[in-house]
């Protein structure tokens, strides 16, 4: 499939502070991301490239102003000394990452991106600026006034309006006595004093400090102990589960007193507390007040008044209910939800470029793989192109040590797949390019990044929009388990037999993973219906014109019987041989046995011999069958009545054990004539079933929406 939306645009995201704490600029990463576009997220702190969540976030150093100077500078002073720190820190970043758009969160970064944006100018590269303003985090007074100076100064192409992120999770009633307050802390603390000392006039409430890694607590501890509240005290680290703690707190306090240029980054810990459904108490000083204000979701008090803390929290608890419903509330919802601000920044992103992705360009475009086992992925996307030109795919096959060597549109090396930078890489073009991915065999589509399984990805997916099926070829569902108990025949009798053991574990896991997948189910042969539930048949595919009708069969005295056994031990083949050997000692057949046969030479071993034995301990038709019933040759096989009764015509597959193998064999040869009409119905079946058409429309439904089928064709 050809690309037609060029190169993804590259995207930095430029906060004025540290983006790893910044909800806000994490989740318009992602988002930007799992649309397909090239994410690099910019902000202030030690020298850091990571990747979180297959973002790159960088940092760097900024020069700040000089501690005891900053508050008895006057605002605009101020604005502009940050300014200057940040240009010398992110000045020449900017330039080497070359950004397409450059996406910024604060005011007072707005220059330094405008600055950026103009040298690229001047050298011919246009550079798009796009501003997310914040309506929780407007500093006050003379502060704003500097900061909107900055905005009128700078033209932008979009501005975005926008929140944190609403947090996941439904609320948890506490289960302790009293109730619970959270407070967010980092590398300053000043004002956590009055918050402790308010502790004491609130004997039934607990305090959960929320430290994000940077906070140094020794003294604020220590006066917790003086005040005889330290075992109302506790502090969550990054480590532990934050929607858990604030699943189960009653409201939020913002105690923290930060000196006057710390508000030229908006703020972040309000809009997550009130994300997570807390009404907040908050220092008077605190940026957010008189939005809290308007829409009636916490509570002021005086900084560093302990008595006027207490009294807000009190007044705040006496009416929670209230102040939930109002979290809760359409409005609130909407400045803060994940769906809002996603449609709201993609649709800005639309604006600047056209379509991001295939599906925002209308185009069906289906990614297949990564195991293509014996060729399959490659012939239900070449049935899927055939039959539905309108659809586009693209098969992927991981690249293993092997002897058969099927056809793919990519084939990608092992230590590419295993690879995080290459995975990543993938994941974009993936997004970008792909409306559907069907995952074959229980492997993922990200190569490294989900753990190279289904259940590793299936977020990903999500968060990008991409439609997800799954297909099986065989044992990677066929739990031995059950097999035993459906199959007399089965190979798996032996439950502490070395196969057995690994395949049920990759079965066991497989079906946890599918526990959490809502998507199309589709398994390759009838039998698998009976271990994956909510399956749909996706029947296999062999090529008419390869695997055209070879001469007649049974012309020669000895008719030739092959057996080419992909996996012996599962196929009963350690049964079939000595029987197959004593019939060639009799002169009933002349016996061929194939191994490790190069694909290319198939179609013509096939054609060569006149009966082609497949299995006897599985129960099923599978690839190997059908390519011989399509080349006209007489299938022996052990199939079952539950198999053939699922099917709507008769499977011209003569029913074989190894108690009955020598008399078909020898009813073959005595009735060749009816040996030939057995085989000339190979062909009609599987130009009815296995032409590919049956297997396009099925993934046509699933591609277009359309319904689903059940079970097996009429």
């Amino acid at each position: 499939m050809s690309d037609d939306l060029g190169p993804a645009p590259h995207v930095v995201l430029l906060a004025a502070g540290d983006v790893l704490s910044d909800r806000l600029v994490l989740e318009h990463a992602q988002s930007l991301a799992a649309a397909g576009l090239q994410v690099t997220a910019l902000g202030a702190g030690a020298a850091a490239d990571v990747d979180v969540a297959g973002v790159r976030v960088l940092r760097t150093p900024v020069p700040t102003t000089a501690p005891g100077r900053s508050h008895r500078l006057r605002p605009s002073r101020a604005v502009r000394r940050a300014v200057a720190g940040l240009e010398a820190g992110y000045g020449e970043r900017l330039d080497a990452l070359a950004p397409d758009v450059v996406q910024v969160h604060d005011l007072v970064a707005l220059p330094v991106a405008a600055a950026a944006v103009a040298r690229a100018g001047a050298k011919g590269r246009a550079v798009r600026l796009v501003l997310v303003e914040r309506p929780d985090g407007v500093p006050p007074g003379r502060r704003h006034a500097a900061l909107r100076a900055l905005r009128r100064e700078h033209a932008v192409d979009v501005v975005l309006s926008a929140s944190s992120p609403v947090l996941p999770g439904a609320r948890v009633p506490a289960a302790e006595a009293g109730p619970l307050l959270v407070c967010p802390v980092g590398r300053r603390t000043s004002g956590l004093e009055t918050l402790v000392d308010a502790l004491t006039l609130l004997p039934e409430a607990r305090l959960t400090l929320l430290d994000d890694g940077t906070a140094d607590l020794a003294d604020l501890l220590e006066r917790a102990g003086q005040h005889g509240v330290a075992d109302r005290l506790q502090v969550a680290g990054v480590e532990q589960d934050r929607d858990e703690l604030l699943g189960s707190a009653a409201l939020a306090v913002l105690a923290l007193v930060e000196p006057q240029d710390h508000d030229l980054t908006l703020p972040t810990a309000l809009s997550a507390m009130v994300g997570a459904g807390l009404p907040v108490v908050a220092g008077q000083g605190h940026a957010g007040v008189p939005w809290l204000a308007e829409l009636g979701l916490g509570v002021p008090f005086g900084s560093g008044d302990p008595a006027a803390l207490a009294e807000s929290v009190r007044r705040v608890l006496a009416d929670v209910d209230v102040y939930r419903a109002r979290l809760s509330g359409p409005v609130v919802r909407s400045l803060l939800s994940r769906p809002e601000q996603t449609a709201q920044l993609r649709a800005a992103y639309r604006g600047l470029f056209g379509p991001l992705s295939a599906a925002d360009a209308g185009v069906t475009s289906v990614w297949v793989g990564p195991t293509n086992s014996a060729g399959q992925g490659y012939a239900w996307a070449r049935a899927l192109d055939r039959y539905h030109p309108d659809v586009r795919t693209e098969v992927w096959t991981l690249d293993r040590i092997s002897s058969f060597v099927f056809p793919t549109d990519v084939r990608v090396p092992p230590e590419s797949w295993g690879s995080r930078s290459w995975s990543l890489a993938h994941r974009r073009d993936v997004r970008r390019r792909f409306s559907h991915v069907l995952m074959e065999s229980g492997l993922g589509v990200f190569g490294a990044l989900g753990g190279g399984e289904l259940g590793g990805d299936l977020a990903a997916l999500r968060q990008a929009g991409l439609s997800a099926g799954v297909a099986f070829h065989g044992s990677e569902v066929r739990s031995p388990r059950l097999h035993r108990q459906l199959e007399p025949t089965s190979p798996f009798q032996d439950q502490d037999w070395d196969l057995a053991v690994r395949l049920q574990q990759t079965c066991d896991r497989i079906m946890r993973q599918l526990e959490d997948f809502d998507g199309p189910r589709f398994v390759s042969t009838p039998d698998l219906l009976d271990y994956v539930p909510e399956a749909q048949w996706l029947p296999v595919v062999v090529d008419p014109v390869e695997w055209a009708p070879g001469p007649p069969v049974l012309e020669r005295a000895t008719p030739v019987l092959l057996h080419v056994p992909s996996n012996p031990e599962l196929k009963g083949s350690a049964v079939f041989e000595p029987i197959a050997q004593r019939m060639a000692e009799r002169g009933l057949v002349e016996y061929r046995r194939a191994d490790n046969v190069a694909v290319e030479d198939m179609p013509a071993l096939v054609r060569d011999a006149d009966l082609v034995f497949d299995q006897f301990s599985l129960g099923l038709y599978g690839v190997q069958a059908v390519q011989a019933m399509a080349a006209g040759r007489v299938v022996v096989s052990y199939v079952g009545d539950r198999i053939r009764a699922r099917l709507p015509v008769q499977l011209p597959i003569v029913e074989a054990t190894p108690q009955t193998l020598v008399e078909v064999v020898e009813r073959l040869r005595d009735d060749r004539h009816a040996a030939r009409e057995q085989a000339a119905r190979g062909p009609e079946f599987v130009a009815r079933f296995h032409d590919g058409r049956l297997a396009a429309q099925t993934l046509a439904r699933w591609v277009s929406g359309s319904t689903r089928s059940e079970g097996t064709p009429a």
